[in-house]
């Protein structure tokens, strides 16, 4: 974790206004860690109220679900403060260098 911090510190610099960003950033990441946590902590309840005790679960489901949106929309200031991102390039790696090319066209015109 110091890596990150240094890493941090060397892009925000002196400038407060940068630092605030990234303090907010990283108190979001916090939050949607908390969220995972308290979706998971839910899901075992729900699991053990539905088979243990045979009861009936009403808001449970719904819960995680937003719990798990929720989770995934406020982590990403963290995510990208950390330049971090989820690349799926499977099949673009596998294609030759011209059906590159026509699917990069084909995809920018598309979007």
């Amino acid at each position: 974790m110091a890596g990150q911090s240094s890493a941090v510190t060397s892009r925000t610099g002196n400038n407060p206004f940068l630092r605030g960003v990234a303090a907010l950033s990283t108190l979001a990441g916090w939050c949607s860690a908390a969220m995972i946590v308290a979706a998971v902590a839910i899901t075992c309840q729900m699991i053990f109220v539905r088979f243990v005790l045979n009861g009936s679960t009403v808001w449970q489901t719904e819960c995680v679900v937003y719990l798990a949106i929720g989770a995934t929309l406020v982590g990403l200031p963290y995510v990208q403060r950390l330049r971090g991102h989820v690349n799926v390039d499977l099949v673009p790696l596998a294609l030759p260098k011209r059906a590159r090319y026509y699917m990069y066209l084909l995809t920018m015109t598309l979007s």
